[in-house]
């Protein structure tokens, strides 16, 4: 059976699924160059479609959306920014109140969520039948759903019992979820309106700092070491605290603290809060309290559960820093965390609820195979390569050089402490470059951070970068509180203090936490080469590894951006598949 994913709101993307498997998977965002791009993914629809073998919208099965009635459909961040600045200026007014008890009033929202439900599967069927997709074959997946899907059938332990969690700014009206995987099915037990969204206070503090919410909060997270603790970093944390309460009746739930604002009519109160309060200690105490509030609820689900295999989902586990937290958490004894898991991997989990409400009742415990890596996107032959660099007209001089064995030049560069941009394979999916569209460097050397700002990152400067290391040496460079593989970056650990001189240029420089690629020999075996060769050469089983694409733009995905980004910054050093240009 094959089905095609789709999320249609903010970050859309396609994806599709095979007998169970992801087969392709590609964000808008990378074929049509606008950051976190929403709406249909018409691009990225034609592309999974070329990439996983069926040549029509005819030969799919299913076509399974993520949303029932609420999808953001935003296009870029500048309409994020103007979404959030009209929430702003209404939760300022004085009918903010009534507005207020008008969203809280249950029967009022029920009958809201029955039109915005009609009124958006009516548009969205319309849209996709413009497309050629047969409105027949649609079928709506609610929000927290599909990141639940994808937390348990990416994890594919069916044979045991696992809790899937979702935590996000919300979705289908929700902003939370606790489920329990066993046989196969998924039991919701659980659910948080989004009106007490805890992602969502994160998300309004990246707005009033100056930020772009739903894109940004990975810099407030990156600043947040600099506010060391205590003093006005701990009571703006203990204010943060006081929002919300947990439910007497349900330990496992919360909501607004009595008298606080619901939803986003929080805005001016949050406003208030930061007001005259430091940059950094603003970052820390929100990340202070996020680290908390999550530690608290992910021990509270187990101890109501019993159950220690942990499964998140969910834009707020992309927080690498609360994911250490809740490794360490009593009671977790294995932790799963989506890759990627904002809402750019509902495509894939909408695609596998569907496929498991279609699958044989006896074929569902192993029906699905376990997610083993995020090579999803598009490869390209060494011919088209060779004709993209032949069309290519260069602002400077470039030599190209054939070579037949790309992965020892990359690591002879970079132990010569050269900056190189690799751009092989089929593309990563999600949010971190793992290797195939990534700029490499000397993790040993201090100056490579300020290299790769000065020449293309532009970076703000309290951003670390972050290491790609040899799955077996990964021992030599971090401490794990528990067991773990790490082949993703969603998680960081604390440094091994005898070799931070080998890691300096990719760990924090505050705390010195890693947030590692661990790179297995099976799932990337060109890249695990050029580690191990690397290794040869310098004694060093990592190397910084950052996305490769201009500030603010997506990751490179075809050679023609991979030329623009070469040629427009100051790098010097590109390895295209089997070619390696260098500027003069």
């Amino acid at each position: 059976m094959k089905i095609l994913g789709l999320n249609i709101g903010h970050n859309a993307t396609a994806a599709l699924l095979d007998d169970g498997q992801i087969v392709a998977a590609v964000q808008e965002e990378r074929l049509n160059r606008i950051k976190n791009a929403g709406g249909i993914p018409a691009l990225a629809i034609h592309e999974v479609l070329q990439l996983g073998g069926p040549s029509s919208l005819d030969q799919i099965d299913l076509v399974a959306v993520c949303g029932t009635w609420s999808s953001y459909m935003v296009k870029d961040g500048r309409q994020v920014l103007e979404d959030y600045a009209r929430m702003h200026a209404q939760a300022s007014s004085p009918l903010s109140r009534p507005r207020a008890a008008l969203a809280g009033n249950p029967r009022l929202r029920g009958l809201w969520k029955g039109y915005a439900s009609e009124h958006h599967q009516r548009m969205v069927r319309e849209e996709l039948v413009r497309l050629g997709i047969n409105p027949a074959r649609v079928r709506f997946v609610d929000h927290h759903t599909c990141h639940a899907a994808m937390a348990y059938y990416g994890f594919g332990h069916m044979d045991e019992k696992v809790l899937v969690l979702t935590n996000d700014g919300e979705g289908d009206g929700l902003c939370a979820t606790v489920s329990i995987g066993h046989h196969g099915q998924l039991e919701r037990i659980c659910e948080v309106s989004n009106h007490h969204t805890v992602a969502g206070l994160y998300g309004m503090i990246t707005y009033l700092m100056g930020m772009t919410p739903l894109e940004h909060e990975y810099k407030v997270m990156g600043l947040a070491p600099y506010g060391l603790a205590g003093g006005a970093t701990d009571s703006l944390a203990r204010s943060f605290h006081n929002l919300i309460e947990w439910d007497r009746a349900n330990p496992m739930a919360w909501r607004r603290s009595a008298g606080v604002p619901i939803g986003n009519q929080i805005l001016p109160r949050l406003e208030r809060l930061i007001a005259r309060h430091r940059f950094d200690h603003v970052a820390a105490a929100i990340q202070s309290f996020t680290e908390d509030f999550l530690v608290e609820w992910v021990t509270r689900c187990v101890k109501e559960t019993g159950i220690g295999t942990v499964c998140l989902s969910g834009g707020i586990f992309m927080n690498v820093k609360a994911n250490q937290r809740i490794l360490a958490a009593p009671g977790v004894e294995r932790l799963f965390i989506v890759p990627s898991g904002g809402d750019e991997s509902n495509a894939c989990g909408a695609a596998y609820a569907a496929c498991v409400q279609h699958l044989p009742q006896q074929t569902r415990p192993t029906g699905i195979p376990a997610m083993t890596s995020l090579y999803w996107g598009g490869e390209f032959p060494h011919a088209d390569i060779e004709q993209a660099v032949k069309n290519f007209r260069f602002a400077s001089k470039v030599s190209v050089q054939d070579t037949a064995a790309p992965e020892p030049l990359i690591a002879g560069l970079l132990a010569e402490r050269k900056v190189v941009a690799r751009f092989a394979g089929r593309m990563e999916f999600g949010a971190r470059a793992l290797g195939n569209r990534s700029l490499l460097a000397n993790a040993s050397d201090p100056d490579a951070p300020r290299i790769l700002n000065e020449t293309i990152k532009s970076r703000d400067f309290w951003m670390p970068f972050a290491p790609s290391v040899l799955r077996e040496r990964s021992s030599t460079y971090m401490r794990k509180t528990k067991p773990m593989d790490a082949p993703y970056m969603v998680i960081t650990f604390d440094s091994e203090p005898a070799s931070r001189e080998a890691c300096r240029a990719a760990m924090h420089p505050q705390d010195f936490t890693l947030r590692p690629q661990e790179v297995d020999a099976g799932t990337n075996p060109s890249y695990h080469a050029l580690l191990t060769d690397y290794e040869r050469r310098t004694g060093h089983g990592l190397v910084l590894n950052t996305s490769f694409n201009l500030h603010g733009e997506p990751l490179v995905y075809s050679p023609q951006d991979a030329l623009r980004v070469f040629d427009v910054s100051g790098l010097q050093h590109l390895v295209l598949g089997n070619l390696y240009l260098k500027k003069a």
